[in-house]
């Protein structure tokens, strides 16, 4: 488009001054197309930044609630074997006290 403008020659249907102002109009397109170009590839490459952060971030809460639930099942199995190792040690100490009431 710009060669086929700089290559016109002003006649009695297009003046050099509507030459110059479609050559001028040309230029302010393309600039900005080139800062809209660069704009939405601005913004393409921080929602990219962005979903990355958020896929780490995602990932590693989920390791996280992985480690907590396996945390809560040692808590749960220790408190299970500390309320069996008390009954046991109960009822020994029972046996104990009966077997010496008998004597």
């Amino acid at each position: 488009m710009k060669d086929v403008l700089n290559a016109t020659v002003a006649s009695s249907a297009l003046s050099q001054a509507a030459i110059d102002g479609l050559n001028a109009q040309y230029n302010g397109l393309t600039s900005r197309s080139s800062a809209l170009t660069a704009s939405i590839t601005a913004q393409i490459n921080g929602i990219e930044s962005f979903l990355s952060v958020y896929r780490q971030n995602q990932s590693s809460l989920a390791q996280q609630v992985d480690l907590l639930k396996n945390q809560i099942a040692l808590t749960e199995k220790t408190l299970n074997d500390a309320q069996f190792n008390t009954s046991l040690a109960a009822q020994r100490t029972r046996l104990t006290l009966d077997a010496q009431i008998r004597q």
